[in-house]
């Protein structure tokens, strides 16, 4: 089953995040673990190698403090023993040193006990292998033994030195990782962006025109090719859904067969009239016009015919009124004309007598038969002779029979 967006459980969506913050985050996340395992490899092989210099360390000091002690061991000099050992083993920071002859008795010790010591070298113990023991020969005889331990402080000392650099190194790396991840979010976030706000706003806009701009990122230009493509497409069908519109839009405000306004529109097209009249602060007219003798024209010619002499009727009204002015066909042979912007009965008798006498000046022929076209006209105005359309096409028809009747005669007026 289908379920649509608004049926999802809010509380179960996925925390939305930006690309930008998205970009930043893997990168200096990738970053850190990188160099966080690298400072771990250096910290481990720094470890191991100051471990085995400390222990190739402790193994001179006890082979020196061996060769040092070896004659006072000779002759069982004690105090001698003693005196070498103290000058060797706390100018080089040793934690204990032993001298024993080959019965395990102590000729001459030292060691040092503070708790910060025993501290560092229990720290220590875990990087170098102590004690560290080298017997001692005379003439080819063992005749005793040294044993010693590194003091931990000097070790700790190093592998805290080596800890703060690499440290520093993690944080350097950091710096340098945020700012590459910053200069790749703007590469790639800018064409992102550019993209995003194109779409915006043509899905607002319908600004279909648009284009999305080349980007140097090859899958980025590729789908906005592929978009802009799609864009193309949108925008030719939104063309012929336009054209289509306005057609449709045409055809149901026009005659079909004169290109005039049809019926339909004399009310709006009177209102936008009265309308204008009140911004500009001058009426306007309107002209009723009814053809003569247009019946015997359709029973003596035919309809087709008679469709043309309407064509021609309209086309003359055309050439001679503005553009402004609106031409209505209310009928079958019945036209409305609304002319703006007069100023008095004058004017809107020169028109009409003007498309009258238009209308006279043309013919037609049907089968070598000159056929001519006769209009009767009446005018009203407004706001003079009445503020209502009924009014005004009232009065426009009776002075157009009466126009009719004077030339035809009362009983002969037929439409």
């Amino acid at each position: 089953m289908n379920h649509s967006l608004a049926d999802a459980d809010p509380g179960s969506a996925t925390p939305m995040t930006s690309l930008r913050r998205l970009i930043r985050r893997t990168h200096l996340k990738g970053a850190l673990i990188i160099v966080l395992i690298t400072s771990l490899c250096m910290m481990g092989a720094g470890m191991w190698t100051i471990g085995r210099y400390a222990d190739m360390y402790l193994q001179l000091l006890a082979r020196t403090l061996a060769y040092n002690v070896e004659a006072a061991m000779v002759f069982n000099d004690k105090v001698e023993v003693q005196q070498i050992i103290d000058s060797i083993a706390e100018p080089e920071g040793l934690l204990e040193a032993v001298v024993e002859d080959v019965n395990g008795t102590a000729l001459g010790a030292f060691s040092d006990l503070r708790p910060a010591s025993v501290l560092a070298n229990r720290l220590s113990s875990l990087v170098i292998e102590q004690p560290v023991i080298v017997p001692i020969v005379h003439q080819g005889q063992t005749i005793g033994r040294v044993t010693v331990r590194i003091q931990g402080n000097t070790l700790i000392g190093f592998l805290a030195a080596g800890v703060l650099l690499l440290l520093l190194a993690l944080l350097f790396s950091a710096g340098v990782a945020t700012m590459v991840a910053r200069r790749l979010q703007s590469r790639l976030s800018k064409p992102w962006g550019q993209l995003s706000d194109t779409m915006r706003h043509i899905a607002k806009e319908r600004s279909f025109h648009e284009r999305i701009p080349a980007t140097h990122i090859a899958e980025l230009d590729a789908l906005g090719c592929d978009i802009n493509s799609l864009i193309s497409e949108v925008e030719r069908w939104q063309s012929k859904l336009e054209g289509e519109k306005a057609q449709l839009a045409y055809h149901a405000e026009h005659d079909a067969l004169t290109g005039a306004a049809n019926r339909r529109q004399l009310e709006p097209l009177f209102a936008q009239a009265v309308q204008e009249t009140g911004r500009a602060g001058v009426g306007f007219a309107l002209l009723a016009i009814d053809c003569d003798d247009f019946k015997q024209i359709n029973d003596r010619y035919g309809h087709a015919l008679g469709d043309q002499v309407l064509k021609s009727l309209v086309q003359t009204i055309k050439a001679i009124v503005r553009k402004s002015d609106a031409i209505i066909r209310t009928g079958g042979d019945e036209f409305v004309i609304l002319i703006a912007g007069v100023h008095d009965r004058e004017s809107v008798r020169f028109i009409a007598e003007k498309i009258v006498r238009a209308v006279d000046g043309f013919s037609l022929l049907k089968d070598k038969q000159e056929v001519q076209l006769s209009i009767s006209v009446g005018a009203s105005m407004y706001p003079e002779d009445s503020r209502d359309l009924g009014g005004l096409m009232a009065m426009a028809d009776a002075e157009m029979y009466s126009m009719k009747r004077k030339i035809q005669g009362p009983e002969e007026i037929v439409t």
